[in-house]
């Protein structure tokens, strides 16, 4: 599992929560109406049973409809929620990838300002410092691979063999540090805000984000 899954992990569970809530709010106000519409109002001689049973299945209706429209109303509220989430994760991954001057490596450092890296090599050392631990060399690695791959670009062209590879070492940097994880939970979050506002996106909620929840 990776790192910041749980993040992730703990959005979909409120939405999904939060939709089953609505699903069954949605379902039992339909059942009481369907009741409730059983018993017209009738006029002229009419028992002191039906009365009862009408006025019964009435408020059974208002009690539904209550609890529906109220959670319906409350639904955006639990973007704050989504909010301090993303807040914790934007904080972890800050400490996780804090820069330190003593993690710097000189010698790969020295490999770098002499522009002979290539994106291959970029990702090889990329690698090598994620399994050592070291976030410092990742971004310093990182930043360095998207210049070169932007002046790449620039002199050959952005379909470049070489400046792709580059790009990909770029990104693989990114996603080492955390950036793509933010952005991928902004993408989690962005689908939860516009599902809260529009219920009827419910359904398509797993084709949204599932992807990027089961990855994380």
């Amino acid at each position: 599992m990776g790192k910041f899954k749980r993040y992730f992990e703990q959005v979909d569970a409120a939405a999904r929560d939060l939709f089953a809530q609505y699903d069954k709010a949605a379902k039992d106000m339909k059942g009481a109406k369907d009741l409730f519409d059983a018993y017209p109002e009738q006029h002229g001689h009419v028992t002191a049973e039906y009365l009862a049973k009408r006025a019964q299945a009435q408020a059974d209706y208002y009690k539904a409809k209550e609890i529906f429209d109220k959670l319906r109303k409350a639904m955006p509220d639990h973007e704050a929620d989504v909010a301090r989430i993303r807040r914790e994760l934007a904080d972890e991954i800050a400490r996780t990838n804090m820069a330190r001057p003593s993690d710097v490596d000189m010698q790969t450092l020295e490999l770098i300002k002499a522009g002979v890296l290539t994106g291959a090599e970029y990702a090889r050392l990329i690698g090598e410092m994620r399994d050592a631990g070291n976030p410092t060399m990742i971004r310093i690695l990182g930043k360095y691979a998207s210049e070169a791959a932007a002046a790449c670009a620039e002199y050959n062209g952005q379909n470049d063999s070489e400046a792709r590879a580059l790009r990909l070492a770029a990104h693989m940097a990114q996603t080492e540090t955390g950036a793509v994880t933010l952005h991928n939970f902004d993408v989690v979050a962005d689908a939860f805000k516009r599902t809260m506002r529009n219920p009827a996106m419910m359904g398509a909620w797993d084709e949204l984000t599932g992807d990027i929840v089961r990855t994380a």
